[in-house]
């Protein structure tokens, strides 16, 4: 009378399940991040530098068939060292590029004009949350969320066109004045922009 799951029927397989495989020689470390466009493709960040051999510095795209989308191209891709981490969340923009989202517990010094720990991508230290255009390229780095306030811990991101929900920690004008638990909705195309992190 407990046995109700003792026994698994299966009722069918799909034969394009075997077309995207990847196990065996596929990434050559950990994937953090992973996220499916619309037409099928998929993001995959993480730890790696390659993908069954090929580079694939901390973020890719693959084709349908699982085969390395040869048309993305990130440049040096994300840094992961015991400084910078791989993007934590991947969601994908309203034109089909991708934003990425570096989530970390530990929140240490910062000043006024950088976030210590955050995303650094081809050789660039940028804030914890940018986006990539569809070819790869860079197109946004810092969250201006208020003026003069830094994002110094991201929660958590979520798009809905070109809105940004942000869960955030952020540094007010005083060093020691830190904001927790905060969220804030911004629009990418008018409260993004760029900044030369140094």
């Amino acid at each position: 009378e407990n046995a109700a799951f003792s026994e698994v029927e299966l009722v069918g397989t799909s034969a394009s399940e075997e077309v995207f495989s990847v196990f065996g020689a596929g990434f050559d470390a950990p994937v953090t991040a992973m996220v499916a466009r619309s037409d099928g493709k998929i993001y995959v960040a993480g730890e790696f530098t390659k993908f069954k051999g090929v580079t694939a510095p901390g973020i890719c795209r693959l084709n349908l068939d699982g085969t390395l989308d040869a048309t993305f191209n990130p440049g040096s891709g994300f840094t992961c060292d015991a400084e910078y981490g791989p993007p934590t969340q991947l969601v994908v923009s309203s034109t089909g590029g991708v934003w990425c989202g570096y989530s970390t517990t530990r929140l240490i010094e910062v000043v006024p004009t950088r976030v210590a720990y955050a995303l650094k991508f081809d050789g660039v230290v940028r804030t914890a949350l940018i986006r990539l255009g569809t070819t790869g390229a860079f197109e946004y780095d810092e969250a201006e969320l208020t003026p003069g306030s830094n994002l110094v811990r991201l929660g958590g991101f979520a798009v809905d066109g070109t809105k940004v929900y942000l869960a955030y920690t952020k540094k007010g004008p005083d060093t020691d004045n830190f904001q927790w638990n905060s969220i804030a909705r911004v629009d990418s195309g008018t409260l993004f922009r760029r900044r030369t992190m140094v």
